[in-house]
């Protein structure tokens, strides 16, 4: 099962983070990444729900371990990785 089929399936409940439709769009205007452009809006017709970066979120990136060398890296990973918003 490909990844559009896992997220497609009922019992699927995706999400992604604010930071991760930043990095595709930033890396494909760059060149770096080869996605169709609109990246928000196909995640939104998909009716995948979108995880909101707070400025407590930012200020919990800097507490990360060190192998996240890319800001958006770690907040992404952050709110993936905890079900409580960060103190």
């Amino acid at each position: 099962m490909d990844t559009r089929e896992v997220i497609e399936q009922p019992e699927t409940d995706p999400v992604v983070s604010a930071a991760v439709i930043w990095e595709i769009e930033t890396e494909r205007a760059a060149g770096r990444l080869k996605a169709p452009s609109g990246v928000l809006e196909t995640v939104e017709s998909m009716g995948i729900k979108l995880l909101p970066i707070t400025a407590a979120h930012a200020a919990a990136a800097a507490r990360l371990p060190s192998h996240h060398s890319d800001p958006s890296t770690a907040c992404s990973w952050r709110r993936r990785s905890s079900k409580v918003s960060p103190s």
